[in-house]
């Protein structure tokens, strides 16, 4: 239960990872024009800790799309498909634009209401599994998409969400393989298609 909270706070730290870059930009010119920046210890550590903070959610974020795996796999027969990046990706990304092009290194205050918004939006984040909901993911050209499906042996209808890098909407009718992620926040990741 601990390592599954631990993915999804990770999830969510992974999904802020394009602000990061954002604010690190951003805090590194204001302090290059402001004078008094240039000596402030605070701008420098908070500067560092973005860095860090984007390296890691960077790796972990790498590691959770290109990490070989060991998981079971299914055959599936896609049915209807549904491509949902597009739903949220600008929603999002106009939401942390909007947070880092607002904060202002020079004004600490700002941090704390910073974080104070990140807390309320990890919040709503892990409660409503909107693992999907990740810019990381969208950069790197994963889609994410609900699909209905089904089984190789069996007629029963089912319903799945998958990242995907391929089109599946060309797939609909196709039988492919599918591996069951280790995530219990999603349901199918894409592994390959098969004949």
């Amino acid at each position: 239960m601990i390592i599954k909270f631990f993915k999804k706070i990770m999830g969510f730290l992974i999904a802020f990872n394009p602000m990061y870059l954002i604010l690190i930009v951003k805090s590194i010119i204001q302090i290059e024009t402001n004078e008094e920046l240039i000596w402030n210890k605070f701008s420098h550590w908070f500067v560092i800790s973005l860095i860090i903070l984007f390296v890691v959610t960077l790796m972990f974020g790498l590691i959770f799309v290109y990490k070989p795996s060991k998981r079971t796999t299914e055959k599936i027969e896609i049915l209807e498909v549904k491509n949902l990046t597009g739903n949220y990706f600008l929603e999002y990304f106009s939401l942390f634009g909007l947070l880092a092009l607002s904060f202002d290194i020079t004004n600490p205050y700002q941090l704390i209401v910073l974080v104070i918004i990140m807390l309320l939006i990890a919040v709503v984040y892990i409660s409503n599994d909107l693992y999907y909901i990740n810019p990381l993911f969208n950069l790197l050209g994963y889609k994410f998409m609900n699909i209905k499906y089904k089984r190789e042996k069996g007629n029963k209808v089912y319903e799945a969400n998958i990242f995907t890098r391929k089109s599946l909407e060309k797939q609909i009718g196709e039988t492919i393989e599918v591996e069951n992620s280790e995530y219990g926040y999603s349901k199918h990741v894409l592994k390959k298609k098969t004949k």
